[in-house]
């Protein structure tokens, strides 16, 4: 199969196609730091094992991608915003032999983690563990083989889905440049570019993104930490003239550089966004960027990047180039070269996802205009059921939003023992709007089964990967109203 390196190192040269808040890295200086890594496992047996990552030095964590796909192992990326018991939960489904981790993030251990993992697993597993990125020590545990992967799988992707199950996404490197390539052609990207990136490196987009740059010779500039004042001086420093974000970081990008340097704004000639539900008029709040494009992405870890629209006009999706899609009951299924083989270890779950023709269940629910485009209306899995009538959650999602005093909204279903579900709304507001407002403002806008039940304003909507955490909202819920909706 071809590698990572194969693929995606059309320019081996000099100029930075990689940028943090301290460091500046050329193609050249990864596919060095590659070589050092495969020095370092040069006695190691790769192939066919898996190897998990959590490292959040992203010049390492990219030199290790493509030291492990030359070696012929399996990535299996972990997110820094892992703790104890969601990282034990990954690793118990996808049971690597490898691990590299840096010691600890934030003051949480990682490296203990880990050993109580591998030590409680009772099979071979070897840590290579590191507090400065330089210096890498091991630590080994005993115990009977782990399973060992006939087929060639190039990554393994971690998706924890609205169950909080973890689902491991197969993809390989061909996949990842068919994403890349759609990224690279929605954002007219080029040598010479300047692209601010915020993207979880662990995602299958993140990933596409990242490397990128190495593919195009444009700069990937990659904020370490999520510092709102440093980010504006690392636009301002690397003349940053394209940025990939969701909407929620964006806008807060944006109201930091509106007060500290709003010419970090005006250099901006493409602003791409993804991970999030987009209303018509998102672009308004964004002011005096009339020459800037505003661009919004549609895709998944499973199908890859799939359609994109202009967030200036109504919010219609143009499907992209080489990606086959169809409409059953309403709902959007798709074909792509870019689309993932199967969930890791359960051939349940891929059936699932694809019908018996080989089409990708989308799960979003959308309508088709006369000149083929596509609008989304919301997800077939989230419908809630009220009283036997079927509520949209982005329906009502789209409501709230066009108050001017909501920033954002997330609306789903809870278990209620008389209408078998109601609705529910977490909302960030700003202004003067208060609760009771918005119920009246949302009986003048639809019926009145969809109306929320219960809407309750929160300081922010909880994020897992840059995707909103539907899971830790209907916990909150749960905790506060235990034994009365149920």
């Amino acid at each position: 199969m071809t590698t990572i390196k194969e693929i995606f190192f059309q320019n081996n040269n000099d100029g930075v196609v990689l940028s943090t808040f301290s460091s500046n890295y050329s193609a050249n200086d990864i596919k060095s730091s590659m070589e050092l890594y495969i020095d370092i496992l040069q006695h190691e047996d790769l192939t066919g094992k898996k190897i998990g990552l959590l490292i959040p030095h992203v010049f390492s964590y990219l030199s290790l991608v493509l030291a492990i796909n030359q070696l012929g192992g399996t990535i299996v990326p972990l997110s820094s915003q892992f703790r104890k018991e969601d990282l034990t939960a990954v690793l118990e489904s996808l049971d690597p032999h490898y691990v590299f981790t840096v010691d600890e993030v934030d003051g949480f251990s990682f490296i203990d983690t880990f050993s109580l993992w591998a030590d409680k697993s009772e099979k071979n597993t070897k840590i290579f563990r590191t507090d400065d990125y330089i210096n890498w020590k091991t630590k080994e545990f005993a115990g009977s083989n782990r399973i060992f992967n006939a087929e060639k799988m190039d990554f393994i992707c971690c998706s924890s889905g609205s169950t909080g199950v973890p689902k491991g996404i197969v993809v390989s490197a061909e996949t990842l440049q068919f994403s890349l390539e759609f990224i690279m052609n929605v954002n007219k990207m080029q040598h010479g570019d300047r692209i601010f990136l915020n993207a979880p490196p662990n995602s299958v987009f993140g990933i596409c993104a990242l490397l990128s740059g190495i593919y195009s010779g444009a700069q990937i500039v990659f904020p370490d930490r999520y510092d709102l004042q440093g980010i504006v001086k690392l636009l301002e420093k690397k003349k940053c003239n394209k940025i990939l974000s969701t909407p929620s970081i964006f806008k807060s990008i944006y109201q930091a550089a509106n007060v500290l340097n709003p010419q970090v704004l005006k250099n901006l000639e493409i602003v791409s966004l993804t991970g999030e539900m987009m209303t018509d008029g998102i672009v308004d709040q964004f002011m005096n960027m009339d020459t800037c494009e505003f661009i919004g992405m549609y895709g998944s870890s499973e199908i890859g990047g799939a359609m994109y629209c202009n967030l200036r006009e109504k919010i219609e999706f143009t499907v992209g180039e080489g990606i086959q899609y169809k409409l059953s009951e309403n709902e959007l299924l798709l074909k792509s070269p870019a689309a993932f083989s199967h969930y890791y270890q359960n051939p349940e779950l891929t059936k699932m996802a694809y019908d018996t023709d080989g089409w990708f269940l989308t799960g979003d629910i959308v309508r088709e205009s006369d000149s083929n485009k596509i609008s989304i209306i919301g997800r077939k899995k989230e419908i809630i059921k009220k009283g036997g009538q079927q509520v949209i959650p982005g329906e009502i999602e789209k409501v709230l939003l066009s108050n001017e005093h909501v920033k954002q909204a997330v609306v789903f279903g809870v278990p209620h023992r008389v209408f078998g579900e109601q609705v529910v709304a977490y909302v960030v507001l700003e202004g003067k709007e208060n609760v009771q407002e918005l119920y009246g403002y949302c009986q003048k806008q639809i019926a009145g089964y969809k109306v929320p039940d219960y809407i309750e304003v929160i300081l922010e909507i909880p994020l897992i990967q840059g995707k909103v955490d539907k899971l830790t909202l209907r916990t909150m819920f749960n905790q506060k109203f235990e034994g009365v909706s149920s």
